[in-house]
């Protein structure tokens, strides 16, 4: 097998979310199979940490924004330096950041691959909507669901330049843990039923809507609780939501956690009330956990989550019936069952890490034109 298709990847986040641990397993994937890659990542960043962690060459800079010339020139210098065929962007500001640097270089430059996870117009944030001059520089596009795909060639871009590649999930990260014994450390009866989710916390995630849909579930089934575990700029906002339905003893805000596989194997339900997805990872792992999941039928959820097969689906920003989806897996344990038993079948046979990393390196041949096999 050919690898000899050397790639620089730029991912722009300062925090821990869905799309850096898919960065971190392309890029483990990629040297596993013998790829030299490398991969600049914002300065102090959970990632840079990682990717050094599991020996993969890293540099860290500090990238304030979108428009930062000085962070471009810097990452103009890195491509100097490590010649790559291509450079891979994770991210929206690592897209506009690594083509002022791949300008900056100028007649050298190497092919550009962006992975778009989101399902957002381009034009959503737009300057004098001249965002597509942005997405037309890239060389090629690769999304993470066909609803993206959809949305990008609804925007105007050429379908010959965009590909689907699902994100993955790793088995092997979720075989041998344990549940956390999250009732203990809540102060709630070892016996309660817990509906949970795992997500930043802003307006598209949704989960205003299952704070919203508690009262009902509680008052039809009051042995159970709802757990929303992550950070963001909605977590407080949320927090007297449920005080002001008078939940807040049965909806639960812990916070940030870094053991999530064990969290996952602790609940009963996972929700997923969002309105946009590109995907969602967090369903990739909680189906990989056997967990039934109850979401929104947005983005591209119902191209992982299939209903009544290994899970149910909703309309989106509708509490009552996400209210009715939840208190229906909570009552009926042979349903509940059958979609635990579905969900590890699902990621088996469409969403490992092995199917993701190796349709990028399909992406990465056909781009820089190298012959396969």
């Amino acid at each position: 097998m050919n690898n000899d298709i050397r790639s620089l990847h730029i991912n722009t986040e300062p925090t821990w979310r869905g799309g850096e641990l898919q960065t971190l397993y392309l890029l483990e994937g990629l040297a596993r199979r013998g790829f030299r890659v490398f991969l600049c990542a914002q300065k102090g960043s959970p990632l840079a940490e990682r990717a050094r962690a599991a020996n993969i060459e890293t540099a860290e800079v500090q990238m304030r924004g979108e428009i930062d010339i000085f962070a471009a020139a810097k990452i103009s210098r890195l491509i100097k330096r490590f010649d790559p065929a291509l450079v891979h962007y994770h991210t929206s500001h690592a897209h506009t950041l690594g083509a002022m640097a791949c300008w900056l270089r100028g007649y050298k430059r190497p092919r550009t691959l962006l992975t778009r996870r989101v399902d957002f117009s381009i034009y959503r944030h737009s300057f004098l909507g001249l965002n597509h001059l942005k997405y037309r520089a890239v060389d090629h596009i690769v999304t993470i669901s066909r609803a993206i795909l959809a949305v990008l060639l609804a925007d105007g871009l050429p379908p010959d330049n965009i590909d689907c590649v699902p994100s993955g999930v790793d088995p092997k990260r979720f075989s041998d843990v344990k549940p956390v014994d999250l009732r203990s450390e809540l102060g709630l009866p070892s016996d309660i039923k817990l509906v949970g989710n795992i997500a930043f916390f802003a307006d598209h995630k949704g989960q205003r809507y299952l704070v919203e849909a508690a009262p009902t579930i509680l008052e039809r089934f009051p042995n159970c609780a709802i757990v929303l575990i992550g950070e963001g700029g909605l977590r407080k906002p949320l927090m007297k939501l449920a005080k002001q339905l008078g939940v807040e003893d049965r909806v639960l805000f812990p916070g940030f956690r870094n053991d999530v596989p064990a969290i996952l194997r602790s609940l009963d339900v996972y929700a997923m009330p969002s309105h946009q997805e590109g995907l969602g990872t967090a369903i990739l792992d909680a189906l990989c956990c056997g967990v039934p999941v109850v979401a929104s039928d947005a983005g591209g959820i119902p191209e992982v989550v299939h209903h009544d097969v290994n899970g149910l689906l909703v309309p989106p920003q509708r509490s009552p019936e996400l209210a009715e989806a939840i208190l229906r897996v909570l009552t009926n344990e042979e349903e509940a069952a059958r979609y635990s038993a579905a969900g590890p079948v699902t990621i088996e046979r469409e969403y490992t890490v092995d199917r993701m990393v190796d349709g990028n390196i399909e992406v990465y041949r056909k781009l820089v034109k190298s012959p396969s096999g």
